[in-house]
């Protein structure tokens, strides 16, 4: 069997390669790419097929085929985003076929490592082309790209070198600089702030293939997540195959991993390290702890601050966790003080690096970062529910299929069946970054720093995902959040560029949508960033909804009755938003909104900026910068205020004129300036329909004579608020 699954292994790949060079632009271009991984695809998929005895299809291959020749011609039939219309039916079909073989898992009786991994690395493969293709390295990862190129080329972590020649343009069209914080040394050395961890993992693909390499090792790291889920599900619940299986689907089909795969960001190797040593925790059911698995289980804990010394507080407590499952007895003692001098070591290793590199062992954390009683409660509030539920960043958000944690929660409580350890163990780390003010992870897809959590959100899903559906309200439920987690990946794979959101309150993809239709659909999503009611409403409603809906009784219909109504109500719940955000009143605009028009100034603070979620985001108007947008009426009459800071000589002013489909309504002046200041107008008389203008004037032009050359007159305005009447 081994030698059969090598043959078939070698050839797939073989034929790949031939491919590669034989197809014109096959490395360059996205879909060549994917026809030409097809073979090796195919080998993968046909390893985990034959391995859990999974049902052949047998209209697949005529699918394959005319996908093949579809992504071959597409750019002949002249048709726009047909691309990428071909490049997601591919993706459609790689997923169909990891439906398949979950369901085989759900029968296979042995070892299934090797099939969950295949089929996980096959489907990552397949769509890694056009995923990286369309969002190139961002955020932190040139970074850890950049000392990843220097460990392969010069065995060193000093980036004086490769700043100094560029060496950032392989894998970047941005200029790289030097962050704040980074440690200089006495002869002009550049270090990172970043840990050398995972680029000496990545070294030696990159010296062998560069960033593509690379990023096959990621996505590799990425389907070992998958599979490691897998059977840690398997082993913590043994009697149930069901949940492993769908664990393992809804882990590898949907984001955030999805978004993830293949991308330069700890947090999948964190995960990983994560679901090894939950799986190797000492003192498990189901099996005396062996050395094997104390070996997995310290390699896991030792990963964890090599990584990132965030991970620290997840490494600590699983590492209790652990000493506290084991019983007593000679070998447990021994397993015991070999836990305590490995952890002890590599800690103390990377704690002393810090200190001879950074000069603080906790690298660029302070001791304020700690001091947990001295946040804010609505601080704790904010990061907590930004974490699952904020449009942008949030799991439920991205993945709506995981509000099953809801019911699960709720159920695992009740029948004292929850991961009550692991969840303990997760605590310090949860209250460690909710307690942050970048939360979200800064300039990242969504769900950064809780992607290390989704072992044990997984443990405690997963009987949820076994149990048989014994009620309407389960299975329209289940449809429901299955079809709109299903549209929020094939949005992800389709646009990737949209995986990346500023965080001003909303997402990139509402923002293309809200300007598309020209409405405002952020005021009814939840966001921690720009708190409103609706963050609020969606905290408190959705779980709501969703335990009303559980419990919903009916008789058993057609197979197809439940998942028809979860479409619908996925279909009827989005054309109710988008009537909403046109019937409903506008009461509050944020101008830095993509729906609302601007002509000239400029965004502020500007995109880029450090802590940019610090200071009040707005626009910057300048003379004869305009703001324009359609507001819904909500009444006859209308009071306006403007949220703004005026910067420049009163004397000189630049005054804002509003006017409603070129009728000049009211004109506001400054009374200070470098102040936040609310500005207002009487009750205006209001004709229903048209669009609302904010211009900003000089007072006259003698002023505007007057005005001192370097000094530019300007409104940074923040919002307005509509009250009707």
């Amino acid at each position: 069997m081994a030698r059969r699954q090598l043959l078939e292994l070698s050839l797939g790949a073989t034929t790949t390669l031939l491919l590669f060079g034989a197809l014109p632009q096959s490395s360059s271009h996205p879909l060549r790419a994917m026809v030409a991984l097809l073979p090796l695809v195919a080998a993968l998929f046909s390893i985990a097929t034959r391995a859990v005895r999974a049902p052949h299809v047998p209209v697949e291959p005529a699918l394959w085929l005319a996908w093949v020749v579809l992504a071959l011609v597409h750019h002949r039939l002249g048709l726009a985003g047909s691309a990428t219309i071909v490049a997601v039916g591919g993706g459609v079909l790689a997923a169909a076929r990891v439906l398949v073989i979950a369901r085989g898992l759900r029968r296979a009786e042995k070892n299934t490592a090797l099939a969950t991994y295949a089929a996980a690395l096959a489907f990552l493969l397949f769509l890694w082309p056009w995923s990286t293709a369309g969002r190139p390295p961002d955020g932190d990862e040139p970074y850890y790209l950049l000392l990843t190129h220097s460990l392969a080329e010069d065995l060193d972590v000093d980036l004086a070198d490769q700043y100094r020649e560029r060496a950032w343009a392989d894998f970047s069209s941005v200029e790289i600089a030097p962050q704040p914080g980074d440690p200089v040394g006495p002869g002009g050395e550049i270090w990172s702030r970043h840990g050398a961890f995972l680029p000496l993992l990545l070294a030696p693909f990159y010296s062998t293939g560069g960033v593509r390499a690379a990023e096959v090792a990621m996505i590799a790291l990425a389907a070992a997540l998958a599979a490691a889920l897998h059977s840690l599900v398997r082993r913590r619940l043994p009697a149930t195959p069901d949940a492993a299986a769908a664990a393992w689907s809804l882990v590898l089909l949907a984001p955030p991993l999805l978004i993830y795969s293949g991308r330069f960001w700890v947090e999948v190797p964190a995960a990983l390290a994560v679901a090894l040593a939950l799986w190797a925790m000492p003192g498990r059911r189901g099996g005396a702890p062996g050395r094997r698995d104390d070996l997995v289980f310290m390699v896991a804990l030792a990963a964890l601050p090599l990584l990132k010394l965030r991970f620290l507080a997840l490494a600590l407590p699983l590492a209790v966790l652990g000493w506290r499952r084991l019983a007593g007895g000679r070998q447990q003692r021994g397993q015991r003080i070999r836990l305590l001098l490995a952890f002890s070591s590599i800690t103390g290793a990377v704690l002393l690096w810090n200190q001879l590199r950074f000069g603080n062992p906790l690298r660029l954390y302070d001791r304020a970062v700690f001091e947990l009683t001295a946040v804010p409660p609505f601080r704790f509030a904010l990061g907590l529910s930004g974490l699952f539920f904020d449009i942008a960043y949030g799991l439920f958000a991205v993945s709506p299929l995981w509000l099953l944690l809801v019911p699960a929660f709720a159920e695992g409580a009740r029948n004292r069946r929850l991961p009550s350890g692991e969840l303990l163990a997760l605590a310090p780390y949860l209250l460690f970054i909710v307690s942050r003010r970048e939360w979200y992870g800064g300039w990242s897809p969504p769900f950064r720093y809780g992607l290390a959590l989704m072992p044990v959100l997984a443990l405690l899903l997963a009987p949820l995902l076994a149990r048989r559906p014994r009620s309407a309200g389960f299975r329209v439920t289940v449809a429901a959040l299955v079809a709109a987690t299903a549209i929020s990946a094939l949005i992800a794979f389709a646009r990737p560029a949209w995986t990346f959101s500023l965080a001003d309150g909303t997402s990139r993809g509402l923002a293309e949508l809200s300007t598309l239709l020209v409405g405002d659909l952020a005021r009814f999503s939840a966001s921690a960033i720009r708190p409103r009611a609706a963050t609020w409403i969606w905290i408190i409603a959705a779980p709501a909804a969703l335990w009303l809906a559980w419990r919903l009784r009916g008789a058993r219909r057609s197979m197809f009755a439940a998942p028809a109504l979860g479409v619908a109500i996925v279909l009827a719940g989005g054309a109710s938003w988008i009537l909403a955000a046109n019937r409903l009143p506008t009461s509050r605009v944020e101008v830095e909104d993509a729906w609302v028009l601007k002509e000239g100034g400029a965004l502020h603070p500007e995109r880029w900026k450090i802590d940019r979620t610090r200071e009040t985001g707005g626009w910057a108007m300048v003379q004869g910068a305009t703001l324009r947008f359609a507001p819904v009426t909500g009444g006859e009459r209308c009071r306006i205020r403007i949220r703004g800071l005026y910067r420049g000589d009163l004397p000189s002013h630049l005054r804002l004129v509003i006017a409603l489909r070129g009728e000049i309504l009211a004109e506001l002046e400054p009374a200070q300036a470098d102040t936040w200041t609310t500005l207002s107008t009487p009750s205006l008389a209001w004709a229903r329909g048209g669009e609302l203008e904010i211009r900003a004037i000089h007072r006259g032009e003698e002023a505007a004579q007057d005005a001192h050359p370097d000094a530019v007159p300007l409104w940074i305005v923040d919002r307005l608020e509509l009250d009707w009447s």
